[in-house]
This record gives structure tokens, sequence and C-alpha cells, in this order.
């Protein structure tokens, strides 16, 4: 089953390729977007979502890149809500398996 992941903290340069290269590490991703704001990367840097391909493979890269330094800054990685699905455009596609917003119901 695919999950969504929340990536925040990014560089205002950083782009759905750069997140591509570095998930796939830990897994098929399936859709990478990064929020292009200027004003949101001037208050708090940036954010996208990351789709991975399975939900072992979202928590591989949950435990390995939550926390860690890329190009200066500390990511912030873990199980996107709907909300945040929506600002990237992401295609989301409504079934009962995550139309929810509780982390602990998505898996």
């Amino acid at each position: 089953m695919h999950m969504t992941l929340y990536v925040g903290s990014l560089a205002s340069h950083e782009d759905g390729r750069e997140l591509t290269r570095l998930f796939s590490t830990y897994g098929t991703v399936m859709y990478a977007k990064v929020v292009v704001d200027p004003d949101l990367f001037r208050r708090h840097g940036g954010f996208g979502v990351v789709e991975m391909d399975t939900t072992q493979a979202a928590r591989d890269a949950i435990r390995a890149l939550d926390n860690w330094e890329f190009r200066g800054r500390t990511l912030t990685v873990r199980a996107a809500t709907a909300a945040e699905e929506t600002a990237v455009g992401h295609p989301r596609m409504f079934t009962s398996m995550n139309m929810c917003d509780d982390e602990e119901e998505r898996y």
C-alpha cells in the first residue's frame, strides 16, 4: 500500500526531483512535489510530499531522514495529512484507507 510523507524544512531551491533522489534510497517514489511559495519559504522554510510505494519503505524513510541534516537544514519527515497532500496538488485517491488524518489509522 502506498503512503504519503510530509517533508518539512526544505531549502527554497529544492524540487520534486531532489526529493525523489533522496527518498529513492528507501523504496520506489511514486510522487514527489515541493510547495513553491516564496512567502512560505521566508517564514518557515518549504515543505513537500513524497508518496512511497509501500508502507515499509515510507517507515524506513521516516526512520532514516527525520531530523537528518540536508543542505544545512534539519528535515522533518512524517506521515502527511490530507491537507498537506492537497496543498501540493497530490493526486489523492479517496479510499477508506486514506481518508483520515489520524496517523495511527493510516496503517
